[in-house]
């Protein structure tokens, strides 16, 4: 890769991260100027995995990323909290069966074991008192057939009371309705003898 030592103004690295790249951008420059450059990149790099995480630990929902083996790279503070596991806890595919509130370690080694392209189920979770929804996706790249999966664990309780109360409702009108009719068609029936 290029690397585009010989400029003259010294910049930070939230500078450099917001050049647009089409116009020259200066770079840091000094004696050792290998050394200085590897150290930019490497704060680059620590400046988006920080941007990343701020941004998976903001969802609502929880997220958990595994690479292509199915170990599990990431998981968010939601996650860890759907799931019944704390911060400390280290998290492996066989971790999870440790998790106080909802194991998924069947979902994810029958998604990984099989290559499913994706995975959903619905489960209750007691203890949580919710109803959580479980997502489980390839992540594909143009350059590699398979990155991973990605595991999306969301609350659907809201979801399925207003379908629960949609139907009650639905159910109660058409019995209140179907009573008049009947009533209806009885004496009508009468009338006729």
């Amino acid at each position: 890769f290029l690397l585009f030592f010989f400029f003259f103004k010294q910049k930070t690295a939230y500078e450099i991260y917001q050049c647009d790249w089409s116009s020259t951008c200066a770079l840091p420059i000094s004696p050792t100027g290998i050394t200085t450059a590897l150290k930019f990149l490497w704060n680059l790099v620590i400046l988006d995995r920080d941007r990343l995480n701020a941004i998976l630990n903001g969802m609502i929902d929880g997220v958990l990323f595994l690479n292509e083996r199915g170990d599990i790279l990431f998981a968010n503070e939601r996650a860890r909290y759907f799931l019944g596991l704390g911060a400390e806890t280290y998290l492996k595919i066989q971790n999870l069966h440790q998790a106080k509130n909802l194991d998924i370690t069947t979902y994810l080694e029958e998604t990984i074991e099989n290559r499913y392209e994706a995975l959903n189920k619905i489960k209750k979770v007691a203890s949580l008192n919710k109803i959580l929804g479980i997502n489980i996706q390839k992540l594909h790249d143009p350059n590699h057939p398979l990155l991973g999966w990605m595991a999306i664990i969301r609350d659907v309780t809201s979801d399925w009371e207003m379908d629960r109360l949609r139907q009650e409702f639905i159910a109660k009108i058409t019995h209140e309705l179907h009573s008049p009719l009947t009533v209806i068609s009885e004496g009508v029936a009468l009338v006729f003898e």
